[in-house]
C-alpha cells in the first residue's frame, strides 16, 4: 500500500506541489528587479475557473500568501476543501543552473511527510 493510500484512508490530504524552474524574469518597471513570468501568471490566472470546473459552481480561490525562499519563493493557496497547493518558484539567479533543487524540494517533502505521520515511537 502506497503513502497516499494510507493518508487517503486516514482523511489527510497531502498538499500539492508544483515546481517552476526559471520562474522570474527582468521586471518591466526596473531593471534591478525581477517579477514572475507568464507560466506563473497564467497558473495564478486559472484558479478560479479550475475550482469553479471542479466544483461545479463559480468559485474564487483567495491570493496566494507569498514567501520568499533561498531558492527563489513559494506562493501558498488554500484551496476549496482546505487542500493545500505549493508553487515552489525557481530563481536562475539564486540557484545554480543543472542542480537538481526540484528533486531535492520532492525529497525533503515526502520524508517530512512521513515523519509527521509515521512517527517511530
Amino acid at each position: 500500500m502506497s503513502i497516499y493510500s494510507l493518508l487517503h484512508m486516514w482523511k489527510c490530504v497531502p498538499p500539492a506541489h508544483i515546481f517552476f524552474d526559471d520562474a522570474f524574469e527582468l521586471s518591466d518597471h526596473d531593471e534591478n528587479e525581477s517579477q514572475v513570468n507568464r507560466f506563473v501568471k497564467l497558473l495564478v490566472g486559472t484558479l478560479d475557473e479550475a475550482a469553479s470546473d471542479v466544483h461545479k459552481t463559480r468559485m474564487h480561490v483567495r491570493a496566494p500568501k507569498k514567501y520568499p525562499t533561498p531558492y527563489g519563493g513559494r506562493l501558498v493557496w488554500t484551496l476549496p476543501g482546505k487542500t493545500k497547493m505549493i508553487a515552489h518558484l525557481k530563481d536562475k539567479s539564486k540557484i545554480r543552473h543543472r542542480k537538481r533543487w526540484s528533486q531535492v524540494c520532492i525529497l525533503l517533502k515526502n520524508i517530512t511527510i512521513m515523519i509527521k505521520f509515521f512517527r517511530v515511537s
